[in-house]
């Protein structure tokens, strides 16, 4: 496995970018507190990837695991309703997990 290649971390300090290599897994949630995201200026680059922001941390930067059960770890892709009445567009849209909101 290659860390910190696409949708990654990058740093141009080092420091940073290894400090937080072994932490950091793949599906995890993570509490990041004391940095700042801003507009990627493109002033230097050290990767071939464009991003539109850049993160910049401090030195007082901190990264806790968040064993929080309660947040949602999927991604759903939402329809309106009429589609889900639709049987044909429904079978083409594959859709096999609803996510529903019951009012009473």
């Amino acid at each position: 496995m290659q860390p910190f290649v696409r949708n990654s971390l990058q740093s141009s300090r080092s420091s940073f970018l290894w400090e937080f290599k072994d932490q950091l897994k793949e599906g995890k949630l993570y509490s990041l507190k004391n940095f700042v995201v801003a507009p990627n200026t493109m002033t230097y680059k050290i990767t071939t990837i464009t991003n539109r922001f850049k993160t910049m941390f401090n030195f007082k930067k901190t990264l806790l695991d968040c064993p929080d059960e309660s947040f949602p770890k999927a991604m759903y892709a939402f329809r309106p309703f009429y589609e889900i009445r639709n049987v044909e567009l429904l079978i083409k849209l594959m859709l096999w997990n609803f996510l529903v909101r019951i009012k009473i």
